[in-house]
């Protein structure tokens, strides 16, 4: 179906796609920091998959495995084969997170994801204005994603997710609506691959109390090379709306077939410093694979500097 479709269309839409993308990283752009905690259902932020986190967080341009529902649903019908996955998070100050997603491509040129992410901080003490003990509360959250993709022209693929949000903080419950819009493209250079995504787009339909807060929309543009089968390289740049840009590199390599190490570092980590010997760990992420047959276990650790670090592992099934 794609036989007369040419180079100079292909490109077209990919400059087309990015330039959409730019114009709203310039509105991001007007933001900024000064924006920071001005948004509600901030735990989407929360990077899901230990292969993307310990790369960084830097998978826009190479979402090339079942986490794409998360970071690039452009790259849903790139992947080409049925996946499974689950992922669970030990994050800062006893919160606990999690994920499970699946990839079923319908043919060769579509795909469908479907991905459910959880939150809990565990027992949070409850003090009156005075100070006095009250017990304890709680805060949960919820998403649930619904990812569709599809090979839009030879080399390009585009990809929606919609996202149903829920969160509790002690008696009083939210939820919203979200969209995500992502669009992957391989390059004629082996092994070179970009990608483009809006993630956030939405709003809040019911709020705590009274005043809904905007969702953490956030532009990302980057891109992978894989020099050789064993070894690829992955670069983002994430503009959020309500923080500073920042840049996000990070690379995996094979020494074994069945073995895989990865680094990464993101720049927001250079907000964590405080001045201790801790800080030249700021925004480094660190990782590991172990792949057995169909499955493949993975590792990130995450260091925040003074605020303790979080440690994430994930099991990716090939179906």
């Amino acid at each position: 179906m794609f036989e007369k479709v040419s180079i100079v269309q292909r490109t077209s839409i990919v400059v087309l796609m990015l330039m959409m993308t730019a114009a709203l990283a310039s509105r991001a752009l007007a933001f900024g920091s000064d924006e920071i905690g001005t948004t509600g259902f901030n735990f989407v932020k929360i990077g899901i998959g230990a292969r993307p986190v310990a790369m960084g967080s830097a998978f826009t341009g190479l979402a090339d495995d079942v986490s794409a529902i998360y970071w690039n649903p452009g790259g849903l019908a790139a992947v080409g084969e049925r996946q499974a996955t689950t992922t669970y998070l030990n994050y800062l100050a006893g919160i606990q997170s999690g994920f499970a997603g699946l990839l079923w491509p319908l043919d060769e040129t579509n795909a469908v994801g479907v991905g459910l992410s959880y939150l809990t901080s565990g027992d949070i003490p409850k003090l009156d204005e005075q100070g006095n003990d009250l017990g304890t509360f709680g805060s949960s959250a919820l998403a649930l994603a619904m990812a569709y993709g599809r090979e839009v022209v030879p080399d390009v693929w585009a990809g929606v997710s919609l996202k149903g949000l829920y969160q509790t903080i002690d008696d009083y419950s939210a939820h919203g609506v979200a969209l995500d819009l992502g669009v992957l493209y391989r390059s004629r250079v082996p092994g070179l691959t970009a990608g483009a995504a809006v993630l956030n787009l939405g709003t809040q339909t019911g709020a705590f109390i009274d005043e809904k807060d905007p969702l953490p929309t956030e532009i990302r543009i980057g891109g992978a090379y894989r020099p050789a089968p064993f070894a690829v390289g992955v670069l983002d740049v994430a503009v959020p709306f309500d923080n500073d840009p920042s840049l996000r590199l990070g690379a995996e390599v094979l020494p074994h077939p069945l073995f895989t190490i990865r680094a990464g570092y993101n720049t927001l980590g250079s907000q964590l410093k405080v001045g201790s010997e801790k800080d030249v760990l700021g925004g480094m992420s660190f990782g590991m694979g172990a792949t057995w047959q169909k499955m493949r276990v993975d590792y990130a650790y995450s260091p925040y500097v003074e605020l303790g670090s979080a440690h994430r592992v994930s099991l990716v099934v090939h179906l």
